[in-house]
């Protein structure tokens, strides 16, 4: 239970990495506040968390709005009084389209950078100023390989996930102080 009274806060919860980071996470101990755009998909995740004995918390998003992130992290702090780990992992579906560069409008590109690099600095710059106040926390970012080399036909993904990493890089490097 190397988590245990600790509460993690995932974005995109429900399926892929974001679920299996979510049963993780309570299978470790740790309470969960999931949010995703699918409702159905959260209650599902919420009775697996809850089979594990653990406590979860879920709520609709959509993490390229910062007013819904605004408020879901208001909520799940008002839930549980406190948000340990944050897990920036929304994203996919259909947003890549492999076209090339060439190809690329602009569309694909900011439908990318949103889903993909914006939202992370949604969720961050909310639950940041908690963490920092506590003087401590966890900052996860699900990249990708294609953040560290590229991706042809991928570019505007490719480029939200290298701004991913610079973007942690770089923030690590201002809180670490802070135990974050």
């Amino acid at each position: 239970m190397l988590l245990k009274g600790k509460v993690a806060f995932i974005t995109g919860g429900s399926k892929g990495i974001g679920f299996a980071t979510t049963l993780a996470g309570a299978c470790e101990g740790a309470d969960v506040a999931i949010c995703t755009r699918s409702e159905p998909d959260l209650k599902a995740v919420a009775n697996e968390v809850e089979e594990a004995d653990r406590r979860c918390w879920s709520q609709p998003c959509d993490v390229t709005v910062r007013g819904d992130v605004v408020a879901t992290v208001q909520s799940a702090r008002a839930h549980f009084g406190k948000i340990d780990i944050l897990v920036n992992n929304a994203g996919g579906g259909s947003v890549p389209d492999y076209r090339s560069f060439l190809e690329l409008d602009d569309r694909c590109w900011f439908d990318n950078i949103n889903v993909h690099f914006n939202a992370v600095w949604y969720c961050t710059k909310a639950v940041l100023p908690h963490m920092v106040e506590r003087r401590q926390g966890r900052l996860i970012n699900i990249a990708s390989v294609g953040g560290l080399m590229g991706m042809p036909k991928l570019g505007a993904y490719a480029a939200a996930k290298h701004g991913v990493i610079g973007f942690i890089r770089t923030l690590a490097l201002e809180v670490g102080r802070y135990g974050i």
